[in-house]
């Protein structure tokens, strides 16, 4: 990462790492899987297939290298489900958690210059690169895995985002986030603006195949989120957000139901990678709240009624600062427990990181709200969002 007001640009010089860096190698036996720091999410899930292995979660998007969703603290969507028994090699929290190794350039004091040296989980400055924030240069990595199971993907348009962010102890119509999490482990929220209804997905693990479940052998299994109707991609913002956030809520369900993407059933990778390039392109702010598993139903209601209010005051003024979708997903921390066999570090810098002294903080909530590159208002809304 580069500052660019205390940098000369005439000496920074730009590393493409997909170009010689890309290499991929599974080991079946050890249950591990080495990758050059360009190599893509994508190679390495199809890798780790070939040979019946899986990651645990994965994020969405599958075009993003190794290197980068590393140095960022990249995630999915996951927490142990109620009774769910650790699997092994299957470690919850960000991909981070899973680094056995990482192979970087660091800075050789004996010799007087840098070095390619390779740094494992039980050295403890394994810590500043498990999620560097671009600081440093990795140039290989290596991840545990675990035996590769199938995944069931329901995707649903009919939860209640007021239900599922209800207050504690409240009584409720529909599912709260919290027993849908108590359920499967897995879950992501996708609500779209001024509409009262998000896209859930829930996923769970299921060996074998669920009566009316649609089979997938690969990724991307949501077509029309990848090529957004141009309807959405050209309309205006302002007054015609809550009509937007409609017609997005709407497109989605019928697009759903007539590709048969409710119900999916396939190995892991396939049914949690959903995000191309080519998706709709918006600016993300983005939190994290780090709380005990019991908290999660609270701390989703606090965000929600407060969201909800602000949104409604800012449009009774007739700003619209948010014309994209909130996304929640939930994660454990990235604690050492069900890490690489001796690790001893965390990662220092990640969101994910263990609070020093409070174990019972043991899961984080993202927090995220879209909006499309230069809507008035926008930054202001977030400000007070974080504050």
């Amino acid at each position: 990462m580069i500052d660019p007001v205390r940098s000369d640009p005439a000496k920074v010089l730009l590393v493409d790492l997909r170009t010689g860096l890309a290499q991929v190698s599974v080991d079946a036996g050890a249950k591990q899987v080495v990758a050059g720091a360009g190599a893509s999410l994508d190679a390495i899930h199809e890798s780790l297939k070939a040979s019946r292995l899986a990651l645990a979660r994965s994020p969405a998007v599958g075009a993003i290298t190794i290197g980068g969703a590393l140095a960022i603290g990249a995630h999915g969507s996951a927490v142990p489900a109620r009774g769910e028994t650790p699997r092994a090699g299957w470690s919850f929290g960000s991909l981070s958690k899973a680094v056995v190794s990482v192979e970087a350039v660091i800075w050789d004091a004996s010799a007087g210059r840098y070095v390619v040296a390779t740094i494992p989980r039980s050295d403890p400055r394994s810590a500043a690169l498990l999620c560097h924030l671009g600081r440093a240069i990795i140039t290989r990595v290596g991840l545990a895995a675990g035996s590769g199971t199938k995944t069931r993907c329901q995707s649903s348009t009919a939860y209640s985002m007021d239900s599922l962010c209800a207050a504690p102890g409240t009584w409720t119509l529909g599912s709260t986030a919290s027993s849908l999490l108590d359920r499967s482990g897995r879950l992501e929220i996708l609500l779209f603006p001024f509409t009262g209804n998000p896209w859930v997905k829930v996923w769970t693990l299921a060996l074998s195949w669920p009566l009316l479940s649609r089979t997938v052998s690969g990724p991307y299994n949501y077509g029309f989120a990848d090529n957004p109707p141009a309807e959405i991609l050209n309309a205006a913002t302002g007054a015609a957000t809550p009509l937007l956030g409609q017609l997005m809520l709407t497109t989605t369900t019928i697009s759903l139901l007539a590709s048969f993407a409710t119900d999916l059933w396939g190995d892991p990778a396939d049914v949690q990678r959903y995000v191309r390039p080519s998706t709709l392109k918006e600016h993300e702010a983005a939190w994290v709240v780090v709380c005990r598993r019991a908290d999660v139903q609270r701390v989703l209601s606090d965000f929600w009624r407060a969201h909800k209010s602000r949104l409604s005051a800012y449009a009774s003024r007739g700003s619209f600062p948010v014309n994209g979708p909130i996304e929640i997903r939930v994660n454990s921390v990235d604690s050492l427990a069900q890490a690489p066999a001796g690790a001893v570090s965390t990662p220092a810098l990640a969101a994910t990181a263990p609070v020093a002294g409070r174990p019972e903080l043991d899961t984080v909530v993202w927090l995220s709200i879209l909006t499309k590159p230069g809507t008035p208002d926008a930054a202001r809304f977030f400000d007070e969002t974080e504050s």
